[in-house]
C-alpha cells in the first residue's frame, strides 16, 4: 500500500516536471524565433549599410580621381567630374534649400506661438479679473433689487394717486 502511493507521489510529480519540460521548451521555441528575427533584421540593416558604404567609396573613388586629374592637368576639356558628383551637388543644394525654408517656417510658427502665447496670458489675466470681480458683483444685486422694488412701489402709488400713464411718467418733465 505504502509503495502505490510512493508510485503515484513519482508518478505526479513526473507528470509536473514533463509539463515544466514541455513549457520550458515553448518558451525556448520561442526565444529562438524572436532571436533569428532580430537575427535576420540586424543582417539586413548591416548588408543596407555595406551597399550604402560601397555606394558612397565608389563615389569618393570617383570624385578623388577627378580631383587628381584636375590637379595633375591630365585633362583636356572635358568635364573633369562625374555625373554622380553633379548630382550629389544638386543633392546638397536642395537639402540646404529645404533647410533654409524649414529654418523660416520653424521662425514664423515660433514667433505665431509667441503671439499666441501673449494673448493666452492676456486672456487669462483678463479672466482673473473678471473673476475677482463677480463676487463683488453678485453682492450688489441685492442692493440694486431692493432698489428696484421700491422703484416699483413708487410707479404702483402713483398709478393710484395719478390716473395718467406710466409712459407720461417718464416723459413728464414737472
Amino acid at each position: 500500500m505504502q509503495m502505490k502511493q510512493e508510485i503515484d507521489l513519482h508518478k505526479e510529480a513526473t507528470e509536473e516536471r514533463e509539463k515544466e519540460l514541455q513549457e520550458l521548451r515553448a518558451i525556448s521555441t520561442n526565444r529562438v524565433q524572436e532571436q533569428q528575427q532580430s537575427t535576420e533584421e540586424i543582417e539586413k540593416k548591416v548588408q543596407e549599410t555595406e551597399q550604402k558604404f560601397t555606394k558612397l567609396k565608389g563615389v569618393y573613388q570617383q570624385l578623388r580621381e577627378d580631383h587628381i586629374k584636375v590637379f595633375t592637368g591630365e585633362t583636356t576639356n572635358e568635364i573633369p567630374c562625374s555625373n554622380s558628383y553633379f548630382q550629389s551637388l544638386t543633392e546638397i543644394r536642395d537639402l540646404r534649400s529645404r533647410i533654409d525654408t524649414n529654418e523660416k517656417t520653424t521662425g514664423e510658427r515660433e514667433e505665431e506661438l509667441k503671439s499666441l502665447k501673449s494673448n493666452l496670458e492676456q486672456s487669462t489675466q483678463e479672466r482673473a479679473f473678471f473673476e475677482s470681480q463677480v463676487p463683488n458683483n453678485f453682492l450688489l444685486i441685492p442692493f440694486y433689487f431692493d432698489q428696484f422694488l421700491g422703484c416699483l412701489g413708487q410707479i404702483g402709488a402713483r398709478e393710484h394717486s395719478n390716473p395718467r400713464p406710466i409712459v407720461a411718467l417718464f416723459t413728464d418733465q414737472s
